[in-house]
C-alpha cells in the first residue's frame, strides 16, 4: 500500500513510518519540517505550511493524520483550530478530490465539545468532522499518554528533574491519573487497523495495561535518574498559579490549557485496557537513565 503520514516526522509517524517499510509498504511524509538527509526511496517529503492539495494524496491508498500540538503560541489564538480542526477539514475533502477513503485519526482521550480545555474541545470538532465525513471509511485512535524513546512526556520530566535542585520537585495536578500506553503498541494498532473494515467509523480507546497518578510516574522517572529528590504535590490554587506563570515562558512547558486538560483523569474503561499490555516498567529503564 502506498500511505500519506500527514504529520509523519513526529514522535509517533517516526516509529509508524518505520513500522510500515518493514512491511513493505511506501509512504509519503508531509509535515511542517524539511526532510532529512537520507530517505529510504520508497518514502517521500512534503512540507506544507496550512493546507494539502488533492495532488499531494494522489496515489494513497490510505490516509493517517496525526498531527496536534498541546500548547498554542503566545498571542495566536487560532492554533488549536487551525491543526485540529481546520486542517482535518482540508483533508477531509481533499481525500475525495484524490480518491481516498481510508482515513486514520489521531485524537485523544476525554475529548467531549463540553471538554474543560481548548485542546479537548478542538480534538473533539476534529474527530467529529472525519467521523461524518460519508465518503471517507475513518478510524479515530484515542491514546492515553503515550510513552517510548524520544516520547515529550518521560522525557520532559526526566529533563526537569535533572535540572531540579534538591530536596524539593512542586508538581501541580498531582493526583490526575494516566493509563501510559507504548508507542509500539499504539503503531501495531494503527497498522493492524488500516485494511480492517470492522474498524471503520469507529473510535478507540488506547491506554496501557496500569493506571499511576502523575505523582507515581515523576517518582518513578526519579528513581530510574537516580534523582534523590522529593515530588511535592501542589494543591490545586497552586498548580493553578503555576500554570499561570509557566504559560508565559518560552515554549509554555505547562500552560493553563494544560492544567484544564489535567482536571480529568486520562484512562481507558477496563473493556478497553486490554488492547495494549506493554508496561512502563518494560520499556523506560531503556531509555531514562542517570546521566
Amino acid at each position: 500500500m502506498h500511505i500519506a503520514l500527514v504529520g509523519g516526522s513526529g514522535f509517533v509517524g517516526s516509529a509508524l513510518l518505520k513500522e510500515l517499510l518493514r512491511r513493505n509498504d511506501s509512504a509519503t511524509v508531509l509535515s511542517r519540517k524539511p526532510p532529512p538527509k537520507q530517505l529510504p526511496a520508497s518514502v517521500g517529503w512534503q512540507v506544507y505550511h496550512t493546507t494539502i492539495s488533492a495532488e499531494t494524496l494522489s496515489g494513497c491508498d490510505c490516509v493517517i493524520n496525526l498531527t496536534g500540538i498541546l500548547n498554542q503560541r503566545i498571542f495566536h489564538l487560532n492554533d488549536f483550530r487551525q491543526v485540529h480542526v481546520a486542517l482535518v477539514d482540508n483533508l477531509c475533502r481533499v481525500c475525495q478530490e484524490a480518491g481516498v477513503q481510508r482515513y486514520l485519526h489521531i485524537s485523544a482521550l476525554n475529548i467531549s465539545p463540553k471538554g474543560p480545555s481548548a485542546y479537548l474541545k478542538t480534538k473533539y470538532q476534529g474527530e467529529e468532522i472525519a467521523l461524518h465525513a460519508t465518503h471517507l471509511n475513518t478510524t479515530s485512535f484515542r491514546p492515553s499518554v503515550i510513552f517510548g524513546p524520544a516520547d515529550n512526556f518521560l522525557n520532559r520530566f526526566a529533563n526537569l528533574l535533572k535540572w531540579t535542585p534538591p530536596p524539593f520537585f512542586p508538581l501541580a495536578c498531582a493526583e490526575t491519573l494516566f493509563a501510559p500506553v507504548y508507542v509500539g503498541d499504539v503503531v501495531q494498532r494503527i497498522v493492524s487497523s488500516i485494511e480492517d473494515p470492522q474498524t471503520f467509523r469507529q473510535h478507540i480507546n488506547l491506554c496501557g495495561p496500569h493506571r499511576y497518578t502523575l505523582q507515581q510516574i515523576v517518582e518513578y522517572v526519579a528513581h530510574l535518574l537516580s534523582k534523590n529528590i522529593r515530588i511535592i504535590a501542589l494543591p490545586n490554587i497552586a498548580s493553578y498559579l503555576q500554570a499561570s506563570i509557566c504559560n508565559w515562558l518560552p515554549g509554555r512547558p505547562f500552560s493553563v490549557d494544560n492544567y484544564l486538560s489535567l482536571q480529568i483523569d486520562s484512562v481507558c474503561d477496563d473493556s478497553d485496557e486490554s488492547l495494549c499490555q506493554t508496561r512502563m516498567e518494560d520499556i523506560a529503564p531503556q531509555y531514562i537513565r542517570a546521566a
